[in-house]
């Protein structure tokens, strides 16, 4: 006894019912010469309509006198006019023996409850996908500069930015004793020289920043000379 292969059991099909929109054909009179005529005018008004359109063949109004009916020329003739043959209906019993030799389904009569006379009309074409749209970032809020020129709290009034450089903080430290001895009272140290003209040399401005109140120089700022000045207070 061999085991059974378990992929066996597993299903490769389902059946399931869809209700599908197909376009019946009704024929009313056996006139292949007057039917293609009349369809080409169709195709020439809506040709994108007439474009691998599924087709139910309604033979079932044909009426008991009207002839047999080559079926075969019928299948040619919608098929150069784009249309694909699904089914058939019919009633009369040479019609019903054709769709057997052409392997054809047969659906039962019309009831003509559900099934309204249409008009071709053409079907826009499909358009291609657009490309997505590349999603940009929203810039971040940029904040403007706000320049402030009333005293805030402790009755300070900025009046410009001032950036210091730490290396030059630091290096100024170990060369002047002067300003390494300032540094034991500031808290907001800073350090900026003006230029020398002629013989008289830069000029050292220093001072805490916590106390600068005007643009000049004020009880907050000391002037040191770069030269002459060799000695530390105590």
């Amino acid at each position: 006894m061999t085991a059974a292969d378990p992929s066996e059991s597993d299903s490769v099909f389902q059946l399931k019912g869809n209700m599908l929109a197909v376009t019946v054909l009704e024929l009313l009179r056996n006139d292949l010469g007057r039917l293609d005529r009349q369809l080409a005018q169709k195709v020439a008004q809506a040709p994108n309509f007439f474009q691998e359109t599924p087709l139910v063949l309604g033979l079932d109004k044909l009426a008991e006198d009207a002839g047999p009916l080559d079926l075969g020329a019928l299948l040619d003739l919608c098929r150069r006019h784009g249309l694909r043959t699904l089914a058939l209906r019919a009633s009369r019993s040479e019609d019903l023996a054709a769709a057997n030799d052409y392997d054809l389904p047969i659906l039962p009569p019309s009831s003509g409850g559900r099934e309204r006379q249409v008009e071709p009309r053409d079907r826009e074409p499909v358009k291609p996908a657009e490309p997505p749209k590349p999603v940009v970032p929203p810039a971040p809020p940029i904040n403007p500069t706000k320049i402030i020129t009333a005293p805030v709290r402790g009755g300070v009034q900025w009046l410009n930015e001032y950036q210091a450089d730490l290396a030059e903080l630091r290096a100024l430290r170990e060369r002047d004793c002067r300003f390494r001895a300032l540094l034991r009272f500031t808290r907001l140290p800073y350090a900026t020289f003006t230029r020398g003209t002629g013989s008289f040399p830069r000029l050292l401005k220093a001072g805490d920043l916590r106390y600068d109140r005007a643009r000049d120089q004020d009880f907050s700022d000391i002037e040191l000379r770069e030269a002459g000045q060799d000695s530390c207070p105590r």
